[in-house]
């Protein structure tokens, strides 16, 4: 019992629940009670005599989150074990800090305020961890449910926070419902009584549970995938990401795409996908069409004139200035000038003589991204993971861009990471995307978790926006995905692989696509009330909120 009351022992417990609950994993329900722990934890301290209770907290909590993040992001080390290291131990900090301000209000305005502030304080840490420059939304807790798109069709209407709020709502519940059955002592000679506490105590947190998922099979077995159906191919060429920047190997690896390709085109087929950085060989925006990979990525084309190919390429534009660009870099060999590089998409048909051409946004954190390159310029560049390329701030534009063909279909060239952001990904559909082609890389990692839970968010966009996802990675796992979230098609993790399906367009919009993510905007705003309110009621001892007296 009193290792049930220690609070690091708790934490620990917490932190392994958060991870078993987690993709690739089918023990989901436990994220229900994962968060019991860290809620007792907060409860212990908050009660206690402790002369610096706030450095306990700190422990305690950074504890839970230090195991849940290592246990569930370990595979992020395949790729650089400075920087998993660095990311685990910043990233449980900054988990901590809502905790922190929890209890804070808790403290000061009582458990009522503290509780709902919570809720704001977490879903507001989430959102901002969205769209700052050091973002890493991988373990939104929303996206716990992306193995079970059955039970979460609502995020059509919430997108992923519904999914946090679910969480939060249904511990918090829990919680509650425990602390009120500590103090009830069992009548022997009155069961009616014990079963009726039992029935009043599990009531709230059933029903918080069961409601959900009652709604989410009701829209599953409604919902009519609708659009028009356009014939995909999805190639995964399997190269090695480290080897494929060997010059010399460009023409092999160019005739691989081709001959897999082959294997499933012909004369009906719409789109042919190649996935994230694919195309052998970097090219330059000033003289894209003299470039090798798109010479031979029209020769291609010429066989099938209804063909359009969206790849993903990485791309280069010259400077004669370093002021026209904050991630612009000195050639090494050609002082005083400069150039960007792109992670970018491109698309391009028989039909148009002209090379669509979009760059990646959102831009992985110490890879392709080192933080406000505005302020530190390329300084922190010489920290960069390099995977392979390039490595160092990329260039990246501000608006996204949808690929539209000759019958106005509207394709999303979502690239890698950009999956992972569901508010970013419905700037596309508003745009008029009726499909997404999510381009990827997942071979850092290797046979891990990662690309698994990767490929699993996916199917959070495909719901949320009611759009069919064809996936394209490099290595492990493309796919096909439609309206509803459920996969079809995936291939093998490091095997040649090529796919073919109809999917459907559709261009109706979703509440969540048309107007975003309400819920983290409500829960903003909410947040900076309760912390204007702290700031108010450390001034004075009468402050009252919803009124509660300051706790002095």
């Amino acid at each position: 019992m009193k290792l049930l009351k220690s609070n690091y022992f708790l934490a620990v417990v917490g932190g392994v629940l958060s991870w078993l609950a987690w993709s690739p994993s089918l023990f989901f329900p436990l994220i229900f009670i994962a968060w019991l722990p860290l809620l007792f934890v907060v409860e212990n301290i908050a009660n206690s005599n402790y002369k610096n209770p706030k450095r306990k907290l700190f422990f305690a909590t950074y504890i839970f989150f230090i195991v849940w993040n290592v246990l569930t992001t370990w595979w992020v080390k395949n790729a650089s074990l400075g920087g998993a290291i660095m990311a685990n131990i910043a990233n449980s900090f900054l988990m901590f800090l809502p905790i922190l301000l929890y209890y804070i209000t808790k403290k000061r305005l009582g458990n009522s305020v503290g509780i709902s502030a919570l809720i704001a304080y977490w879903l507001s840490f989430e959102y901002i961890h969205q769209i700052w420059e050091i973002s890493w939304p991988w373990l939104t807790l929303g996206n716990v449910f992306a193995e079970v798109p059955q039970l979460i069709q609502w995020y059509e209407y919430t997108g992923n926070s519904g999914g946090t709020l679910w969480v939060l709502l249904v511990n918090i519940s829990m919680f509650q419902a425990l602390k009120n059955a500590k103090n009830f002592i069992p009548n022997s000679n009155n069961i009616v009584e014990n079963y009726g506490f039992l029935f009043k105590t599990i009531k709230t947190p059933l029903t918080l549970i069961i409601f959900p998922i009652i709604v989410s099979i009701f829209l599953f077995n409604t919902y009519q995938p609708k659009g028009k159906e356009i014939d995909i191919v999805v190639l995964q060429p399997n190269i090695d990401p480290y080897e494929k920047w060997d010059r010399s190997q460009k023409f092999a690896q160019m005739e691989k795409f081709v001959s897999l390709s082959k294997r499933l085109l012909d004369e009906k087929t719409d789109y042919l996908v190649f996935p994230e950085t694919s195309l052998p060989q970097s090219v330059w925006l000033h003289e894209l069409e003299q470039s090798f990979p798109i010479i031979e990525c029209r020769k291609l084309l010429e066989s099938y004139p209804n063909l359009t190919l969206v790849s993903g390429v990485t791309s280069l534009q010259k400077y004669k200035n370093k002021n026209e660009s904050i991630t612009a870099r000195e050639f090494k060999n050609n002082k005083g000038n400069y150039y960007d590089v792109y992670n970018a998409a491109i698309e391009l048909n028989a039909k148009n003589i002209e090379v669509e051409h979009y760059i990646k946004s959102k831009l992985v954190p110490g890879v392709e991204r080192m933080p406000y390159p505005q302020i530190f310029g390329t300084i922190l560049n010489n920290f960069a993971i390099d995977l392979g390329g390039i490595a160092g701030s990329l260039g990246m534009q501000n608006e996204r861009e949808v690929f539209f063909n000759e019958d106005s279909i509207g394709v999303a060239p979502v690239i890698c990471y950009e999956s992972v952001y569901a508010e970013y990904v419905t700037e596309y559909i508003r745009k008029g995307a009726n499909l997404i082609f999510i381009i990827t890389n997942d071979a850092w990692w290797g046979e891990t978790p990662g690309h698994q839970q990767h490929l699993k968010y996916a199917s959070l966009r495909a719901i949320e926006n009611r759009r069919s996802i064809a996936r394209s990675a490099n290595t492990g796992i493309s796919c096909f995905i439609d309206q509803k979230g459920i996969i079809h098609q995936a291939t093998k993790y490091n095997e040649d692989a090529v796919i073919r399906k109809k999917i459907l367009a559709n261009s109706d919009f979703t509440f969540f696509s048309k107007y975003g993510d309400i819920i983290s905007r409500f829960a903003l705003g909410f947040s900076v009330f309760f912390i204007f309110n702290l700031i108010v009621s450390k001034f004075t001892n009468s402050f009252k909120f919803a009124g509660v007296k300051r706790k002095v």
